[in-house]
């Protein structure tokens, strides 16, 4: 099994959940609850590109300025399930 190392460190990386600052309409958001990948050794967290773009997205769709990352996806889901029915 294939475990991966932190590039700073060179620690092991983990699976976590992570508070992201994102800047939309010039007003600093909140995204709660984004799933990153995290250094157990420095601590260092890693969002990937398209978990950054979706987090953007909730930032600039919803008018809160913390946004929950898991809620966003779940009424994605949500609104899928009821179209496919």
């Amino acid at each position: 099994m294939f475990i991966p190392k932190c590039k700073k460190c060179g620690g092991k990386v983990i699976s976590a959940y992570t508070n992201i600052e994102i800047e939309t309409n010039g007003v600093l958001k909140t995204v709660t609850n984004t799933p990153a990948k995290k250094c157990s050794n420095c601590g260092h967290i890693i969002v990937d590109d398209i978990t950054m773009e979706r987090a953007k997205q909730y930032a600039n769709d919803y008018p809160a300025n913390t946004i929950d990352y898991e809620m966003c996806e779940a009424e994605e889901v949500a609104v899928i399930q009821t179209l496919l029915l």
